[in-house]
């Protein structure tokens, strides 16, 4: 425990000693101990917070050089304050010495001569000590609150409630485990600033700490106060002891949620992989999560676009870390928000997707319900790439009157966002029921029969892209998409309108097909399109 400079000269029996250079730090310098240094070679017992008094002598039988150096010496080891008896035998501080002490805001505290240095070292350490058995006896208390309230189940906001009553000032914890703030405050306008500003803008705002073990953050513990008002002896030890508690819960919460999520995970994925053998076994397992599964459900696909790739260029060794909890703060973002809006809704993850099992109640109203759910995943999408700077494919399958027919719901929505990604793009939302002839082109995704097709309309112009850059295939998909008009394909390609005519010359050469032709057209768009679907694309390449 420690007093300032300034406690110390309020004490009783000290109202004459008076500070002559250094003012500013009696307020900010802590002393710890007290020493006495009359001898030239002290400095190596100096270990900082101390009160250094002395007589004065042996700086008055050294250059000012060595005076100098004795102050600066002594500043950088970390002390609280010089006091020296000057009329002993100085007379008087010399003034580069005073100046400097100023710039350092080193207090010099002149010790009239009555002074025996018990007279200063008794009073100071007993003032001291005394704080100490407070400190402990505050910290104890602390400690005690803060573990009852751990070991008896104590949520977040009991934390911080326990917290605030210590400290007595508005709190926020914002938990990047979970991605939620909680507070312990009465200030709306304090909770606004934190709810509708980004975590990055509030740390900027806000006084906070960390709460962290080793190289990993759980939280951020934010404070409506100054951030002078948390350098004292009661802020550090009862954040010390918030941020154990709020580690703590973490950790369990951690553990729990990896248990649940095991569990889960496989049930759910039994579900979808039709790996449940038996009707019973099904509402045994659902019963344990409150799941009611005796109704229609629809399957959704949450799938991170390009997400390794983003992490290319990262050293192997924080790959991992980085992005684990990338992944992990944008699985939180969608289970939060589907969480929100239907309750106990069943999930998996799995590599870079999260998969949802959506009850659908009013099988009349599928109109409405596709709405909604569109409405909702746009949202979610909106919310990662604000918050997480990625983008989502997503995909939902049809509507299924059995839980026992998920897995086909679950296969529709895979190939419906997969096969959009590859032909539209990212970042879209897609109805396996509104695909079109993709519905068809699906159930010949990655047979003998499609790739045959897609190699005799298309291999030799793959061929020809692989070893002459010729870009053959992209202009075809060019074309295509804007039906077969050289106008229009040429601007968008960026070539003359002669040369995109000699390049369809050169494709109808290579490939034997004419691009004129109804019929051949026909193929040409199919193969394209199977082309663009999962394994096809890795077949055509091999």
């Amino acid at each position: 425990m420690s007093v300032t400079v300034a406690e110390m000269l309020s004490l009783p029996g000290f109202s004459d000693m008076k500070v002559i250079a250094g003012e500013k730090g009696i307020y900010k310098r802590r002393i710890t101990s007290v020493t006495v240094v009359d001898a030239p070679d002290a400095t190596p017992w100096v270990k900082g917070g101390e009160f250094v008094i002395g007589s004065g002598y042996i700086f008055s039988i050294n250059d000012m050089a060595t005076f100098m150096g004795f102050v600066e010496g002594f500043n950088d080891l970390g002390i609280s304050a010089i006091g020296i008896k000057v009329s002993r035998f100085l007379k008087k501080v010399p003034e580069e010495i005073l100046i400097r002490a100023e710039e350092l805001e080193l207090p010099i505290i002149d010790i009239p001569v009555h002074y025996a240095f018990a007279d200063i070292i008794d009073p100071v350490m007993s003032v001291v000590l005394n704080r100490t058995v407070e400190k402990l006896r505050f910290s104890e208390t602390v400690s005690r609150s803060f573990f009852e309230l751990i070991t008896g189940g104590g949520e977040i906001h009991e934390i911080l409630s326990h917290l605030h009553k210590f400290i007595q000032r508005n709190i926020a914890y914002h938990d990047l485990i979970s991605g939620e703030t909680f507070f312990s405050s009465a200030n709306e306008d304090f909770r606004s600033d934190i709810t509708e500003n980004p975590l990055r803008q509030n740390l900027d705002s806000f006084p906070y700490v960390m709460v962290k073990q080793d190289n990993k953050i759980y939280g951020y513990i934010m404070f409506n106060a100054e951030a002078e008002e948390m350098d004292n002896e009661t802020w550090e030890i009862t954040l010390c002891h918030a941020r154990t508690a709020l580690l703590l819960y973490s950790q369990k919460q951690i553990l729990k949620a990896e248990v649940e999520s095991r569990y889960r995970n496989e049930f759910v994925q039994d579900i979808l992989f039709k790996n449940l053998r038996f009707e019973k076994e099904l509402w045994n397992r659902a019963s344990l999560f409150g799941w009611d599964l005796d109704r229609s459900q629809v399957v959704a696909v949450f799938d991170i676009d390009n997400y390794k790739s983003h992490f290319a260029n990262v050293p192997e060794g924080d790959k991992a870390d980085m992005l684990h909890a990338l992944k992990q703060r944008i699985y939180n973002i969608v289970i939060r928000s589907m969480s929100a809006v239907f309750f106990a809704v069943p999930y998996t993850t799995m590599s870079d997707s999260v998969v949802f099992l959506i009850p659908c109640d009013n099988a009349d109203k599928i109109d409405i319900f596709k709405q909604k759910l569109n409405e909702i995943f746009t949202k979610i999408s909106e919310e990662v790439r604000r918050n997480a700077h990625f983008t989502l494919s997503i995909g939902i399958g049809n509507i299924k009157a059995s839980v026992f027919k998920c897995h086909e719901s679950y296969t529709e929505a895979r190939k419906a966002l997969e096969m959009t990604r590859m032909t539209f793009g990212v970042d879209r939302i897609t109805w396996w029921g509104e695909l079109g002839v993709y519905k068809i082109l699906g159930n010949l995704d990655n047979t003998d029969e499609a790739k045959e097709f897609c190699n005799e309309y298309l291999g030799k112009l793959i061929s020809s892209d692989r070893k002459r850059s010729t870009q053959y295939i992209r202009t075809l998909e060019v074309i295509i998409r804007n039906n077969f008009s050289l106008k229009i394909s040429s601007e968008e390609l960026s070539i003359h309108y002669n040369t995109l005519k000699h390049r369809l010359n050169k494709i109808e050469e290579i490939s034997g097909l004419n691009i004129y032709d109804s019929e051949d057209r026909i193929n040409i768009t199919l193969s394209l399109k199977l082309y663009h679907m999962n394994n096809i694309l890795d077949f055509m390449h091999s």
